[in-house]
């Protein structure tokens, strides 16, 4: 199975804030976002994440990340600070056959992909129709805080249409 997501800002006191995050703590909200992750996401599956995962150094990251079932595959977001995230963008295949472009933020998708998913909006939308590109939101902010299926995108992306 793949799944997608984005924005966790592990070790970020502040995005409670400026999210309105319900959470009473930074370790509050870890706890629920690797909770509600591993609800989903089984050993095996592939997730990637979509930017901004984390502040902390490399070796906090890895022991994040060490929580976390699935194959992690990242993708760099504004707020990597550690820039060990191999990807800035990439394509994926779902559905029968159609390829979305991944990246942290939508500005920076790939022509020609009439699909991008992406983080980096927080709630500004979940997602949106603009100029024939249909841009799906995977961040935690509007999906509860759970990963998003690649099923649930191929939905979506069929609704939308």
């Amino acid at each position: 199975m793949k799944w997608f997501t984005s924005d966790q800002h592990f070790g970020h006191e502040n995005i409670i804030k400026y999210c309105k995050r319900p959470f009473s703590s930074v370790k509050h909200m870890e706890e629920e976002i690797i909770k509600r992750f591993n609800e989903r996401v089984k050993e095996g599956d592939t997730v990637y994440i979509l930017g901004d995962f984390t502040f902390r150094n490399n070796k906090e990251r890895k022991d994040l990340m060490s929580k976390l079932n699935g194959n992690l595959i990242f993708i760099e977001g504004n707020h990597d600070k550690d820039r060990s995230c191999p990807l800035y963008s990439g394509i994926i295949k779902y559905g029968d056959g159609h390829f979305a472009c991944i990246c942290h933020n939508p500005i920076d998708r790939l022509s020609p992909y009439q699909v991008v998913l992406h983080g980096h909006v927080h709630k500004l939308w979940k997602a949106k129709v603009d100029e024939g590109i249909i841009y799906i939101n995977v961040g935690v902010d509007v999906n509860n805080f759970y990963p998003v299926s690649i099923e649930e995108i191929d939905k979506q992306v069929r609704e939308i249409r």
